[in-house]
């Protein structure tokens, strides 16, 4: 039995209607009215591209999908995308993905990691109880479905956070700047590892990426070997006492050569955006 299908749209038997009790429903080739659920964002496009005189909107194709025990309709939609208007200066920033804290901006906002502890000990849970039933009985298999209830809410609760954060960034910034980190490299240290495999910074980086090439917003990657920890955003000299992993709990510190006092994270950011604008040839702000 196939996991997944898909049926293309020709002439509008993929679309947006209304059942007789007034409410919206997916009207599928064969399969008729389905009740669905998604943001009133997308249910307003989706109604666009189901009505006949709108021609800004066009459904192609939906594939129709079974994951953790849910039917989800992707819908594939050709649209004209009009940006927003954003009241006020859109801010150039600098990003420092970190690890105690998911990220620092360059103008001093600082982003804490999702609190997900409540859900990691529920798979946790699940996956004890598992392993204690014969793998296909009845009492495994309902284990097991629970097993991957817990894991889909873990990842919907991190993606949607990460989806906020995004749009937020994105929506008031002309210029974005991150430190292309070899996250796998920071896997390997024990101290680390468990942060990194429970927050994903590098799926933040890949949809802040993503966002801003959608919403034409200029990013760049500045190179994981330049010292952004190390380099004092004011006098630009580097300080050897920072250098080393063994080194990481240094969080603030006092420049030896101009005695400014840095927070190891907002001065990597500036240097971040710094480097940035140099890159693209801006002048350093």
């Amino acid at each position: 039995m196939k996991s997944t299908f898909r049926i293309i749209n020709n002439n509008n038997n993929v679309r947006i209607t209304k059942d007789k009790n007034g409410y919206d429903k997916i009207k599928l080739a064969k399969l008729g009215l389905v009740k669905f659920k998604t943001s009133k964002e997308y249910r307003e496009l989706l109604c666009r591209g189901s009505d006949k005189n709108d021609s800004s909107v066009k459904i192609k194709h939906v594939t129709v999908k079974r994951q953790h025990g849910k039917y989800y309709a992707v819908f594939n939609v050709e649209y004209i995308y009009v940006p927003e208007n954003i009241i006020g200066p859109l801010m150039q920033v600098g990003i420092d993905i970190g690890c105690t804290k998911l990220a620092v901006l360059s103008n001093g906002t600082e982003i804490p990691n999702l609190d997900l502890e409540n859900e990691t000990d529920n798979i946790i849970r699940h996956q004890k109880t598992m392993s204690h039933h014969q793998k296909g009985s009845i009492r495994y298999l309902e284990a097991q479905r629970l097993y991957n209830k817990a894991w889909e809410k873990f990842l919907n609760k991190r993606k949607d956070y990460y989806n906020k954060l995004v749009n937020y960034i994105v929506k008031n910034s002309s210029f974005v700047v991150v430190q292309n980190e070899n996250i796998i490299a920071w896997k390997s240290n024990k101290y680390l590892s468990h942060s990194i495999q429970l927050n994903a910074p590098r799926d933040f980086m890949d949809r802040l990426e993503k966002k801003c090439q959608q919403e034409g917003v200029k990013f760049i990657k500045v190179p994981r070997v330049f010292p952004s920890t190390q380099k004092c955003s004011k006098c630009q000299k580097i300080n050897e006492n920072l250098k080393g992993i063994e080194n990481l709990g240094i969080r603030d510190w006092d420049c030896p050569y101009c005695h400014t006092h840095h927070d190891r994270d907002l001065n990597a950011a500036i240097n971040i955006l710094n480097k940035g604008l140099e890159i693209v040839g801006t002048t350093v702000q």
